[in-house]
């Protein structure tokens, strides 16, 4: 037995199941009171991992340790996934493991050569089959038609599908290569003895800066004379309150009057010209109708 009903019950990960004192304890329920902090691991995947290597006597420290261990506790995971009891969880296990021992030639793992695919999977449907017929004392009905189904499916999505890779990495060393690098590593100085050292007069610290205050704007009310020395006074609606601007303000105020009074002079000269045209081209228009009078 690769894995017993005993020790499918206690599995990590399945399902707990409360039975009262008084209830029956059936076959899919019977005796599961496992708890998960009884195997090693901070999480259930890592309590499966180890619970599988005990069941497979491996100790995991080798590439090919790790990938044998994870193809039979996928099977595990398979198996509680799908709410397999604890008789058909025992024989999936032993039917997964006897088939990678078929696959790689010999009963251990770690020797011989991998078989045809076709001939594994030859082998695993026979211990199937074995496992699906009631015909003792060579044949027990463990699976229904639907389960038998289900696992030949996985089965043949995960192992036979991958058979090359598997058959690569337990037939075949993986191949070393070294590159050397030259890594540059910086490090500290070797600090000077103590006893060579010597008193130094410790620096003062530099004053704080004193920030220079903001000049204050000019205020509204200023007096005449004042106006006069700083810029242009500005009458504003009461005579005696006047607004100084300050002369870059004051220069561009100029500007904008001197453009504004350019324009007005040049609207008014034209004005003038059509004006002066009209005056004459009606003086014109008098003159002649007096001659036609008079011829």
């Amino acid at each position: 037995m690769d894995m017993s009903q005993d020790q499918a019950r206690v599995l990590p990960g399945r399902p707990k199941v409360n039975v009262g004192e008084d209830e029956a304890v059936t076959a899919d329920n019977r005796g599961i009171k496992f708890e998960d902090e009884a195997v090693e691991g901070s999480t259930v995947d890592e309590q499966r991992r180890n619970y599988v290597k005990k069941l497979v006597g491996v100790s995991g420290a080798d590439v090919r340790d790790d990938i044998y261990v994870d193809y039979m506790t996928n099977a595990v995971v398979f198996a509680q996934e799908n709410t397999l009891n604890d008789e058909q969880t025992s024989a999936f296990f032993a039917i997964s493991k006897r088939t990678f021992e078929y696959s790689r030639g010999s009963s251990t793992y770690t020797s011989g050569n991998f078989q045809p695919r076709d001939d594994a999977y030859a082998y695993f449907k026979s211990l199937m089959l074995q496992h699906s017929l009631e015909c003792p004392p060579d044949k027990f009905k463990v699976y229904n038609k639907l389960q038998m189904r289900s696992l030949t499916d996985f089965m043949a999505m995960t192992f036979f599908r991958h058979y090359l890779a598997y058959e690569l990495a337990f037939t075949r060393d993986q191949e070393l290569r070294r590159l050397p690098l030259n890594v540059v590593v910086e490090t500290p100085l070797r600090p000077v003895p103590l006893s060579k050292g010597q008193e130094v007069e410790r620096p003062k610290p530099p004053e704080p800066e004193v920030e220079a205050p903001e000049i204050e704007k000019a205020p509204e009310e200023e007096p005449v004379d004042a106006a006069e020395d700083s810029g242009t006074a500005v009458e504003g609606e009461d005579a005696e309150e006047e607004i100084v601007l300050p002369e870059r303000l004051q220069r561009i105020v100029d500007a904008r009057v001197m453009e504004e009074t350019n324009r007005i002079d040049a609207d008014l000269s034209d004005l003038s010209n059509t004006l002066a045209q009209k005056m004459s081209l009606r003086d014109e228009g008098k003159g002649g109708g007096m001659d036609d009078t008079i011829e």
